[in-house]
């Protein structure tokens, strides 16, 4: 594994070690194991777009239960996409990608960039596809709400008094009144 403190080593003792022997410090595979993680992740992220979308779809045709299924399978997903992210940052030991990439020979550092710049892609078109899917339920809820609103106060009797304790309706008796003029 690449540490800052063996880099900064490398270069205080004056050693000349070429960028793709410092890359391969931690290991051979390491970038075989970094980049079949942000493959991981960036088929992971494919899978919770359309996670997203189909979430999105059941909630304009409002099917509740499929929804509240769907984000089970949301959130377990977004668990194992934050185990592989963490993963990735453990093994780089806090070296962003990018970073990474530039030390790496050419070819390498290309499909490395480009898996990294797909993964930034489809997280940014899974951020806002969860900003639809949220408008769109919090729009679902204050409607659901208005309506029960309406409901409840056609429902309830304008007067407070109009049942009696036994939840019979109450007679009302006239209020007093002064008579006057001719009978």
């Amino acid at each position: 594994m690449i540490t800052p403190a063996f880099v900064q080593l490398i270069s205080v003792e004056g050693v000349k070690i070429l960028p793709e022997i410092r890359v391969l410090c931690g290991g051979i595979c390491m970038f075989s194991q970094i980049y079949g993680n942000l493959n991981r992740q960036t088929k992971g992220m494919h899978l919770l777009l359309a996670l997203l979308k189909e979430e999105f779809a059941y909630l304009t045709e409002r099917r509740m239960d499929d929804v509240t299924s769907m984000e089970f399978s949301i959130h377990e997903l977004i668990r194992q996409l934050h185990r592989e992210r963490h993963e990735v940052i453990r093994a780089l030991q806090g070296v962003r990608v990018t970073e990474y990439a530039r030390m790496l020979p050419p070819e390498e550092k290309e499909q490395m960039l480009a898996l990294a710049r797909e993964l930034d892609g489809v997280e940014q078109a899974c951020a806002r596809q969860s900003t639809q899917n949220t408008e769109l339920s919090l729009a679902l809820l204050d409607q659901g709400q208005e309506l029960l609103d309406f409901f409840y106060s056609n429902a309830v009797p304008e007067q407070a008094d109009t049942y009696n304790p036994r939840g019979a309706m109450d007679k009302q008796r006239p209020s007093a009144a002064l008579l006057s003029g001719r009978c």
